[in-house]
């Protein structure tokens, strides 16, 4: 996973965190936006359920039993694999698998939402996967909306908060440079959410020290669900160096 944390700079010259809250490139008002017609993420077929194969564990995780190939979680290794058979996350016993569920039925909301309306987030340099010790940018650009909120959800569950970005303060766009990929490995979500709605509740729950998938997820669903939003999401696959 991405190490957020400052980290000392190692030359007088690097830049270990910048975060660029400027004016749109293209001059445009952060309220110049096309009006786009947002539905009900259930409406697009939305659950709220992810279907996961269990194996070595009679535990069955709440939000579980959706439909199409499923997740794979083999309690006696600690492993999970996402439908394609990615490493989606590792050392995840019984006491720790209901956050990684939720964090997918989570991530599902989001890619219904993004489908609506994708925004664009990007990471350099380009990899399938990141290994050990890489470091790596991650950029959200401006969108014309008025508000921003940013976080990571890690493959561990863990919900991260990187920016809240509000109407009047002069944010634009959030840049994180010099990213380094530490333990644990799996599969990370960096994700962008811009909309004119108001997101001071959301933004809350993001601050909150007992911020999870699913707390934020009520609060998406609340605040969010059938409004106007770009969503835009980037996988971040890791691993150990080989």
């Amino acid at each position: 996973m991405p190490n957020f944390t400052p980290q000392a700079a190692r030359s007088a010259g690097e830049v270990v965190v910048s975060l660029s809250r400027g004016v749109p490139a293209n001059g445009e008002s952060s309220q110049a936006i096309h009006r786009r017609v947002a539905r009900s993420v259930r409406d697009l077929g939305w659950t709220g359920r992810i279907p996961l194969e269990v194996v070595g564990s009679s535990v069955t995780p709440a939000r579980t039993g959706g439909s199409g190939r499923p997740y794979r979680w083999d309690a006696v290794t600690g492993t999970i694999l996402t439908p394609n058979g990615e490493v989606a996350a590792e050392n995840i016993g019984e006491d720790r698998i209901q956050p990684v569920v939720d964090k997918f039925v989570l991530l599902d909301f989001l890619k219904a939402m993004a489908r609506q309306n994708p925004g664009t987030v990007t990471l350099d340099p380009v990899r399938d996967i990141y290994a050990a010790g890489e470091r790596l940018r991650f950029d959200a650009p401006e969108t014309g909306y008025a508000n921003m909120l940013v976080f990571n959800l890690a493959n561990t569950g863990e919900v991260q908060a990187l920016d809240v970005q509000v109407a009047g303060t002069g944010s634009q766009a959030f840049k994180l440079s010099d990213m380094e990929i530490v333990k644990p490995f799996g599969a990370d979500h960096l994700v962008a959410i811009a909309t004119n709605e108001p997101i001071d509740a959301i933004a809350a729950v993001l601050a909150g020290n007992d911020a999870t998938p699913d707390t934020l997820l009520q609060a998406l669903l609340t605040r969010l669900d059938g409004k106007e939003a770009s969503v835009a999401i980037q996988p971040l696959y890791t691993r150990e160096r080989r």
